[in-house]
């Protein structure tokens, strides 16, 4: 959900919501926007990587989304301000943000299935700093496997229900 935030401020804007010239330079930026989190906030986010950091800023003045965003109506600013709380367990799920009132007219539920296991977790050790082209390799990676598993868990259902007359549950 924070990258739906970041996709729609730049939509609103016109421009990269948090365009750091470096790794401490964009999280500055963050909490310039979000404000410094408190430390359950800062353990939500598991990486001892990410608390270091943000014990070395300096003190930053906090921007209220409302200058950031000055042309974004109300409802616009409280669904961004949902998106970009630090703490992921605070965020809405993509449930409701497709509930919310700025959106609320593009909802179809008949159109959007939901993820029946709950949220993805990707298994990407926050404390080892790669490189672009090795996150997305590494996100790739993880989606072939997941697509891997989905298909022979597939073709042990087929099998079982072939074996036993009875149709597949689809």
């Amino acid at each position: 959900m924070w990258a739906v935030g970041a996709i729609l401020g730049e939509m609103i804007n016109g421009r990269p919501v948090f365009p750091g010239t470096s790794t401490m330079n964009q999280v500055e930026r963050i909490i310039e926007l979000t404000n410094m989190p408190d430390p359950d906030d800062i353990a939500a986010v598991a990486s001892p990587y990410a608390g270091t950091m943000l014990e070395s800023l300096p003190t930053m003045n906090y921007k209220l989304l409302g200058e950031v965003f000055p042309t974004a109506p109300p409802e616009a600013i409280d669904i961004l301000r949902s998106c970009f709380y630090f703490n992921p367990d605070n965020r809405p799920s993509a449930e409701d943000g497709l509930r919310h009132v700025y959106v609320s007219e593009f909802h179809n539920e008949e159109e959007e299935p939901i993820y029946p296991h709950g949220p993805l977790r990707l298994p990407i050790d926050d404390n080892t700093k790669l490189t672009a082209p090795q996150y997305r390799e590494r996100l790739y990676q993880e989606i072939t496997n997941r697509r891997r598993e989905s298909r022979k868990k597939e073709q042990v259902k087929q099998m079982k229900s072939s074996a036993t007359g009875a149709p597949a549950a689809v």
